[in-house]
């Protein structure tokens, strides 16, 4: 069930998977000049997803809301990413959009992004790595996986190493999204996040 002390205390909820998404989408609200729109929140991973939800329907504050948002990572699988949180919205008698991206109507209104976007595979990573494609630093991450790739063990999820990398090779290192979220590293204004920015907006006007 969502955590007991949630309460939602504003009129859209935008919800990310873990921590890092949530301190992520609140930099980005905030650059956005939509901070105050939104409260943002973490289900706790895909798996903790249908029982957040159901909880989430009966805490204080949800028969007031007039937009809620979910994101989700792709993973392998885009398609199937945005069907499983569709399925869930439906168990749950709530509305669901019939594309990622779409907005569809009712109390609340329920809108579905998948991560990266686009339709695409992967993670919030992904996402996070196009937005900072440009930095200089990025021959020499791309030059120490090309050794890996000869001369030692593969990363089973390479988004993640790769980003793991580049927070490395930071003047001040973090390992995390979120903090190098509050450091700034994360360029919100580069083309990776317009659609991001497309849904949330359309949240914000949709009836």
């Amino acid at each position: 069930m969502a955590e007991a002390r949630l309460e939602v205390v504003k009129r859209r909820l935008l919800l990310g998977e873990g921590a890092d998404e949530k301190v992520l989408f609140e930099r980005l609200l905030e650059k956005m000049g939509l901070h105050s729109e939104f409260q943002v929140e973490s289900y706790g991973g895909k798996d903790s997803f249908g029982k957040f939800l159901s909880g989430l329907k009966g805490i204080r504050g949800f028969q007031d809301l007039d937009a809620l948002l979910i994101t989700r990572d792709a993973d392998d699988s885009a398609d199937r990413a945005f069907q499983s949180v569709v399925n869930t919205l439906r168990e749950r008698s709530l509305p669901a959009p019939g594309q990622p991206g779409e907005v569809a109507p009712g109390k609340p209104t329920v809108g579905v992004y998948i991560v990266p976007g686009s339709g695409l595979d992967g993670q919030i990573e992904d996402l996070c790595l196009k937005s900072v494609a440009g930095d200089p630093a990025f021959p020499c991450i791309d030059a120490f996986f090309e050794c890996l790739a000869k001369n030692g063990p593969r990363p089973s999820i390479p988004a993640k190493a790769r980003l793991q990398a580049f927070l490395a090779s930071r003047e001040n290192p973090t390992p995390r999204i979120r903090e190098a979220a509050q450091m700034g590293v994360w360029d919100f204004e580069h083309p990776a996040f317009e659609s991001l920015k497309g849904f949330v907006k359309r949240c914000v006007v949709s009836p």
